[in-house]
Parts: structure tokens; sequence; C-alpha cells
């Protein structure tokens, strides 16, 4: 085991924090809609996290707990684009909702207009019957 591996986080902690992010991006508006909450489950089993464990995330959820682990460059662009998406998820797009994504871009090593690059391909890619797979592919190409 490298040095490097005895003081980075692990793969579970960052998970666990990007699933904290998502919470937080969804209660922006100051709300968590079902929508929302099915959207972070559905991430979460991309994960590999059960149910249950989303659940305790979102009990224990509290803002001041939010860490930002960046994630290893292959898995940066994951959690941005499916952080932007949640955006959308519920068809409104509030103010706070952005301004948290533009933060949360930054920490990833992104710059704040990406978000709206993501929104506005992910928006015409919905009108054109476009797959969320098929337009995270194109982006991750496109931006990555």
């Amino acid at each position: 085991m490298s040095l490097w591996n005895l003081f980075s986080p692990s793969k579970r902690a960052r998970e666990d924090d990007f699933i904290r992010q998502l919470f937080h991006l969804a209660l922006a508006d100051g709300d968590l809609d079902k929508v929302e909450m099915e959207y972070i489950h559905m991430i979460g089993n991309k994960l590999g996290l059960e149910r249950e464990r989303v659940n305790e995330l979102r009990e224990q959820y509290a803002e001041e707990d939010i860490r930002y682990l960046r994630p290893p460059s292959g898995e940066s662009f994951f959690s941005l684009f499916y952080m932007i998406n949640l955006i959308l998820v519920d068809h409104e797009i509030h103010d706070k909702e952005l301004q948290i994504a533009k933060q949360m871009v930054l920490k990833l090593g992104y710059t704040p207009d990406t978000v709206d690059i993501i929104l506005n391909t992910i928006r015409q890619n919905q009108a054109n019957n476009i797959s969320v797979e098929e337009t995270y592919e194109h982006l991750k190409d496109r931006l990555s």
C-alpha cells in the first residue's frame, strides 16, 4: 500500500459524501421532492449503495458535515453530470440550486459555466428524446 492510500479517503467515504452533496443540492429550495429522492436512490444504486444506506445518509444529513472530496479523475465527470441532472429532475430550477452547483463544479475542477452547458444540453436532448446515458457519454467526451 502506498503512503498516499494511507491518507486518502476510502471509496465508500467519497460515495457517501457525494450522496450528501446531492441532498444538499436537492434541499436548496427547502424541499426534497419524491422525484428527487428517487433520483438520489438511483444514483446510490449506480454507486452500489443500498436504499437503506441512502436513507441513513438522508436521516443523518447536516449541511455542516458535507465535505468536498475530489473524486479520482475518471469519476469527476460522473459526479458533475449526475449532480447537475438532479437540478432538472423536479422540472424546477431554483437560483440557490444553481449557486450550489456552481460552487461544487469549481471544487471538481470545472468552470461555473459548465453548469449552464450541461443543463442546456440535457434540456435539448430531453426534448429530442435522447437518453440520459447518451447525453452523459456525449458531454463526457466534450467536457472531460
